[in-house]
């Protein structure tokens, strides 16, 4: 009986990877938890990692769905779907002149300093800095941080102001605020990623319910 679900998708273990602006976004708890309540046989293994690393964990088949920043192009062997699409939010001090502001345009950041993630996380994938950047201008980045919690604490200390995915806006931290950044037609988009040949009953059910539960519509 176990191997007869198995092999229609209805039990087995699927391997998750998710970036940290994906899961704040209540997208993949949701998906999760929904799946979850249609298939109970099936179990998740989940990790968080950054897109790049997720991607080598789909090539080499430690993972078998990744929620990523979504980028230029997948890799050989590798597709996927925008599941989820973010604005962008300005983080800053909370004593910042533009902190008074409801909403910032990015005109406004024209003359500031930004703390930002490092080169080779952006590789391949539209930058927060430059997503927020005015035509023809490129934005000053005079600090370079690994993850979220280090551009907050460099942002609270006065190091900088920075651009994160909406839902990042949920996380406290003394002496930071964000606001929205309004007036641009550019988002922060979320993908499902797998692997174009998935031959895994289990693994192409749950990649069919996550399209048919896609926010990007």
């Amino acid at each position: 009986m176990a191997g007869r679900r198995a092999e229609s998708g209805d039990a087995g273990s699927i391997s998750v990877g998710y970036v940290l602006s994906a899961v704040c976004g209540g997208f993949i708890s949701a998906a999760l938890a929904g799946f979850k309540e249609e298939h109970p046989n099936i179990s998740f293994q989940l990790a968080r990692s950054q897109t790049v690393t997720q991607f080598k964990g789909l090539i080499d088949g430690s993972l078998d769905v990744g929620f990523s920043r979504t980028p230029h192009r997948f890799p050989t062997g590798l597709t996927g779907f925008t599941v989820d699409r973010q604005r962008f939010f300005l983080v800053l001090p909370e004593r910042h002149r533009l902190a008074s502001r409801n909403q910032i345009t990015p005109a406004l950041l024209v003359n500031e300093s930004f703390v930002a993630a490092p080169l080779e996380m952006e590789l391949g994938f539209w930058s927060n800095i430059n997503s927020v950047a005015p035509p023809g201008v490129s934005l000053r980045v005079v600090e370079r941080a690994n993850d979220v919690f280090t551009v907050l604490a460099l942002v609270a200390a006065g190091a900088g102001i920075s651009v994160l995915s909406e839902s990042l806006a949920c996380i406290a931290m003394p002496g930071v605020a964000f606001r929205e950044i309004v007036g641009m037609s550019r988002t922060s988009d979320h993908s499902a990623v797998f692997r174009k040949n998935e031959t895994a009953p289990v693994v192409k059910s749950f990649i069919s319910y996550l399209r048919s539960r896609s926010r990007a519509s």
